[in-house]
């Protein structure tokens, strides 16, 4: 039986969902504005552009909102967090942090500050530790057939960089986009598994993309970004 079988808010307005269908498990990513559709993905063999799954968890998606805006449950957490100094709250983050990658990565895309000097990046350790975390083992990506092993990870700090690109912040995204390229090269070249066809293709062309919308955008040289391709 067709049916969404999980589906998380991954960061604010950017969803996941893992969906059965007639060929097997299929990833499905929905990034909204709030309201409209922004971008969307999904592994299905589908020759239809976009495929049904869209529409499926872009409702399911809308009924998670509805039914969570109605919990009373939101208004109690945020008072109790409201009320709670700047250094509980901060030891707080810092010791949850230590021990949940995810809500480590979090607070890093939400709160990681702009470059303000040429120079270093920042935003290729983030992205090594958050690589470096990744735990699995040859069966987790030999059994996904049909669905592509994802990097949540990656994804996030790709549309962190699609962002900075609509607020025309092109310096910042070009930084995250070249710290993608780079440490997942890294990652990749230093496991023992070969990802060939077992991965999405998307880390491989999105960071470059992004990099060839800051050079449409007048931020990067032809002469530049030839010489970053090479």
């Amino acid at each position: 039986m067709n049916k969404i079988i999980d589906l998380q808010e991954m960061s604010p307005n950017f969803w996941k969902a893992r969906y059965r269908g007639n060929h097997g498990t299929y990833t499905v990513k929905i990034e909204t504005d709030g309201k409209d559709i922004r971008n969307f993905s999904c592994s299905c063999p589908s020759d239809y552009y976009p495929c049904k799954h869209i529409p499926i968890v872009r409702e399911a998606i809308n009924d998670h909102i509805s039914k969570n805006r109605a919990k009373p449950e939101k208004g109690v957490f945020e008072n109790v967090v409201r009320k709670m100094s700047l250094n509980d709250l901060q030891e707080f983050v810092i010791r949850f942090g230590l021990h949940n990658t995810s809500f480590q990565q979090a607070v890093l895309l939400e709160f990681t500050p702009p470059h303000k000097q040429p120079g270093g990046n920042n935003y290729s350790e983030i992205i090594r530790c958050a690589l470096e975390n990744i735990d699995f083992d040859s069966d987790d990506i030999y059994d996904y057939h049909y669905e592509d092993f994802e990097i949540d990870a990656l994804d996030q700090w790709l549309k962190k960089a699609r962002e900075y690109i609509e607020q025309g912040n092109d310096a910042e995204a070009i930084l995250i986009a070249k710290a993608c390229i780079e440490e997942y090269a890294g990652w990749a070249r230093g496991i023992d598994i070969d990802l060939d066809g077992y991965i999405s293709e998307d880390y491989l062309y999105e960071p470059f993309s992004i990099l060839e919308k800051a050079y449409e955008n007048g931020c990067m040289t032809a002469e530049e970004l030839l010489a970053y391709c090479k």
